[in-house]
């Protein structure tokens, strides 16, 4: 009774907050819209329920615990701070959020996950561009990229990204470089902790107004913090070389495609070096003035952290959105399958997730959604199977 009533306050609490926002809103600033001066605020809230039957993300089988179902009450407060200057022709940017997750039956799985965004561009003459950007998550998640069982992890990605597309006529050069960090808390987790440096070069050329050709050359070395003898984890260096197209064929539709060739050296003897084709593929299309449809597919190499005796899997998948709006209303479907092959080890993966939403656009910064959603991985290593199946309500504000 206790938790019921406390769920209720979450929810009456929030109501509360929604309406006040929105009277503060409609009485003090324009469509939502605060300034201080040149510095843009934008305050957000969001409030939602969600049943879950599978809240450990389990198999039927799975060592950690059996499958159970809960209802979680998620309340997320967030701020956004934007600041144009030189003419707009620069800016820079940060957005906080933070989810505060609260469990029915099972208050021991509680959790607070915090994000953090920053970006930045910086507009020179000749089309000469910098941007920068750097993202921090301080989450329970799935524990790395081949299982799902929840724990807490922290990842921070920085990226610089240099642009000279109007020095050289028809060719542009873009040099990008990123870092990557992952921390798990958990001391026995922490043998996936690791850092990752990356630089990237492209270098597009103008064949039509809209169409671009471009080769493009990734370097990148991944350091493992604590390298183990007895596991596949190893420090590595990689080398991605594509070709590829990007195009703007009509005002309503923009797609590309790189076709390339992965190379991955594993400085630990015992464990198989990854040669293979990698692909990506993302096509936008505006199908009329309310319909939307999105379609992605990619083949790319990943590191293995937690499968016995793999240090890598080759991930192929593909993904595809539809919606359509109708004055306030967006109703969304969306589809996803991925294939994992795992080196090393006899493990693979099918990955299937089946879901739809559909938003309320109350006034132009409060709205209200239903989303639902099926998940189900089936795995040849029956403990990484599971299946999950999610439904939630949201309501939330934005200036």
């Amino acid at each position: 009774m206790k938790i019921v009533k406390k769920t209720l306050r979450f929810v009456s609490v929030s109501l509360t907050v929604i309406v006040c926002i929105a009277a503060f809103n409609v009485c003090a600033f324009s469509q939502g819209n605060i300034k201080l001066g040149p510095l843009h605020l934008l305050p957000k809230f969001n409030e939602r329920i969600e049943s879950d039957d599978n809240i450990y993300q389990v198999s039927g089988k799975g060592t950690s615990g059996h499958k159970n179902s809960d209802i979680i009450n998620t309340y997320t407060p967030g701020l956004g701070l934007m600041l144009p200057f030189g003419g707009e022709q620069h800016n820079i940017g940060v957005d906080w959020h933070s989810d505060f997750r609260n469990y029915r039956d099972n208050p021991d799985q509680n959790q607070q996950n915090h994000y953090f965004t920053a970006v930045g561009k910086f507009s020179m003459p000749k089309g000469f561009d910098v941007e920068l950007f750097d993202k921090y998550v301080d989450t329970v998640s799935s524990a790395g990229s081949d299982t799902d069982t929840l724990h807490s992890r922290k990842t921070n990605t920085g990226a610089i990204k240099v642009s000279l597309p109007d020095y050289f006529r028809r060719f542009g050069v873009d040099f990008t470089y990123q870092n990557f960090d992952q921390e798990y808390d958990e001391f026995a987790l922490r043998r996936a902790n690791r850092n990752e440096n990356s630089f990237t070069v492209k270098v597009p050329f103008k064949l039509t107004p809209k169409i671009n050709l471009f080769p493009e050359y990734t370097y990148g070395r991944a350091h493992i913090d604590f390298e183990r003898l007895d596991d596949g984890l190893s420090d590595s260096h990689w080398h991605d070389i594509f070709g590829g197209v990007e195009w703007e064929a009509t005002a309503k539709t923009t797609g590309f495609m790189k076709f390339g060739y992965t190379n991955r050296d594993f400085e630990k003897a015992t464990v198989s070096d990854i040669s293979t084709f990698s692909m990506k593929i993302g096509i936008d299309a505006d199908l009329s003035s309310r319909t939307k449809l999105s379609i992605n597919a990619d083949r790319s190499t990943q590191v293995s952290e937690f499968t016995s005796g793999s240090n890598a899997f080759v991930r192929t998948g593909t993904n595809a959105r539809i919606s359509h709006t109708i004055r306030k209303v967006t109703a969304g479907f969306y589809g996803n399958y991925s294939k994992s092959v795992f080196r090393d080890s006899s493990r693979k993966d099918d990955v299937y997730e089946l879901g739809a939403d559909v938003a309320y656009n109350i006034k132009e910064w409060s709205f209200i959604d239903l989303r639902y959603s099926y998940w189900d991985r089936h795995s040849n290593i029956e403990t990484q199977s599971d299946r999950i199946n999610k439904a939630s309500i949201g309501i939330g504000v934005k200036f």
